[in-house]
C-alpha cells in the first residue's frame, strides 16, 4: 500500500489495480451503494382527517427505529472449555481419516454452556476463569453502532444482548414467525445447533433480515443443545462425528470439517479456509490494518459484492472440506479473503471475512468499519 500525504491513500488490490481512497472515507469500496433495507411501516391515513405534528413525529419514529440483536456465541464458548471438545480433538488428532469408532473420553464431547467466565482447553485447572477474549471487541462494536445510528444515520435503535440459546429456541421471531429484529450481529459462531442454523437462514433468506458476520470460522460444527442440563454435545464437524447413544451405538468417528459446506456457500457466500492459524506463510498484500493471519473466510459465491479485498497470499495449496484446491476455476472468485456484501433471498449478509475481533484496538480498522460497513448494515 502506497501512502499519500493527507488523509487519502492508494490501495493496491489483488489483481494489481490501484484506486485512490476518498478523503471522506479513507478506504476504497469496490461496490456501489448497498442493497436497501426497508422497515415495513404503515402509511395509511384516515379518510378526511388531517395529521398533526404528533402523528408525523410518531410515523417518523416508526420509520427510523431499528431493532438489533448482538448474538454472543455461547455454544462456541462451551466447546472451547477446559475438559471439552478440544481436549478430545488434541488427544485423537493423529488418528487416520479411516478411524471408524472411538469409545473412550466421550465425556469430553458434552460440556456445560458457561455463563460469563470460563477456563479454556489451554488453561490450567488452577487458573482463574475469565471472560471470552472477544468481549472487548463486542463492547466496542456496540458503541460504534450506537454512535453511528444516532449521529450519522439519524436512527433510533434498540439493541438486545442475546445468545445462541435464544436463536436456537426461535426467540428471534415473533409469534407469527416474523423477524423480531431487523438486524443481527454475529461473532465467532463456529458451533451452532441445526435449529439455530435453520433459524438464522430463515431470518435472512425467507424473512428479509440482515446479518453482519464479524468473525471467520462460522457455522463449522453442529452441536445438540440440552436445555434441561444446559449442555451442548458434538454432533458433526471439525473432522469428527459423534453418536451419544440416542440413536444407536455410542462412539465417535472421523467426518468432514465444515458441517454445512454447500449451504454456507449458497446463502452465507463463503467458507472457512482451512489453513492453520499458526501458518506464517499466509500474508496479505492489501493490509492497512496490520492484520496477521488467524482464521478467515474465503469467497465462494459469485454474487458476493467485494467491499475490501485483503489480497491473501499463500505458498501452499488451499484445502477446503478436506479437498485440495489448486485450480481457481473450482470456485468463482476463489482465492479472495474479503469483506463483502451479498443479497441472500429476501435479505442480505455482510461478512468481514477475517477474525475481526483481533483488530479491536486498530483505529484504521474501526474507521473502516464505521465508514464502510455500518452504512451498509444500517441502510
Amino acid at each position: 500500500m502506497t501512502m499519500i500525504p493527507s488523509s487519502s491513500f492508494v490501495v493496491i488490490f489483488a489483481d494489481g489495480t490501484q484506486r485512490m481512497a476518498s478523503p471522506r472515507h479513507g478506504f476504497v469500496s469496490t461496490t456501489g451503494d448497498g442493497v436497501s433495507f426497508n422497515i415495513p411501516i404503515s402509511t395509511e391515513e384516515e379518510d378526511g382527517g388531517g395529521r398533526g405534528e404528533d402523528d408525523e413525529r410518531e410515523e417518523d419514529n416508526a420509520r427510523s427505529q431499528l431493532r438489533i440483536a448482538f448474538v454472543k456465541p455461547s455454544f462456541t464458548y462451551a466447546a472451547y472449555q477446559l475438559d471439552g471438545f478440544y481436549n478430545f480433538y488434541q488427544k485423537y488428532r493423529h488418528l487416520p481419516d479411516e478411524t471408524t469408532n472411538i469409545t473412550t473420553d466421550l465425556n469430553l464431547l458434552t460440556v456445560k454452556v458457561p455463563d460469563k467466565t470460563y477456563l479454556t482447553y489451554r488453561d490450567d485447572p488452577s487458573d482463574t476463569p475469565r471472560v471470552p477474549s472477544q468481549q472487548n471487541y463486542y463492547e466496542k462494536l456496540r458503541e460504534l453502532v450506537e454512535e453511528k445510528a444516532s449521529s450519522s444515520q439519524n436512527l433510533a435503535i434498540d439493541i438486545a444482548d442475546i445468545t445462541d440459546k435464544e436463536v436456537h429456541e426461535g426467540d428471534i421471531f415473533d409469534s407469527d414467525g416474523n423477524n423480531a429484529y431487523d438486524m443481527l450481529f454475529l461473532f465467532h459462531q463456529e458451533y451452532v445447533t441445526q435449529a439455530e442454523y435453520d433459524n438464522l437462514k430463515k431470518f435472512v433468506v425467507q424473512n428479509g433480515g440482515t446479518i453482519v458476520f464479524n468473525d471467520a470460522n462460522i457455522f463449522t460444527v453442529e452441536v445438540k443443545y440440552d436445555s434441561v442440563d444446559n449442555t451442548v454435545t458434538l454432533v458433526r464437524g471439525h473432522g469428527w462425528a459423534y453418536d451419544d447413544g440416542s440413536s444407536g451405538s455410542r462412539g465417535a468417528w472421523r467426518a468432514e470439517s465444515e458441517r454445512w459446506f454447500n449451504e454456507n456457500r449458497q446463502w452465507v457466500g463463503s467458507n472457512f479456509i482451512e489453513i492453520p492459524s499458526n501458518d506464517k506463510d499466509v500474508t496479505f498484500s492489501n493490509d492497512p490494518f496490520n492484520y496477521t493471519h488467524s482464521e478467515e473466510q474465503i469467497v465462494t459465491n459469485p454474487n458476493d459484492e467485494i467491499i475490501f479485498d485483503f489480497g491473501v497470499m499463500e505458498d501452499v495449496t488451499y484445502e477446503i472440506d478436506d479437498n485440495e484446491i489448486d485450480d481457481m476455476q473450482h470456485f468463482p472468485g476463489f482465492g479472495k479473503v474479503a469483506a463483502y456484501e451479498m443479497t441472500s433471498g429476501k435479505g442480505k449478509v455482510i461478512n468481514i471475512g477475517i477474525f475481526a475481533h483481533k483488530l479491536e484496538d486498530n483505529e484504521a480498522f474501526l474507521d473502516f468499519y464505521d465508514e464502510e460497513i455500518l452504512p451498509r448494515a444500517l441502510d
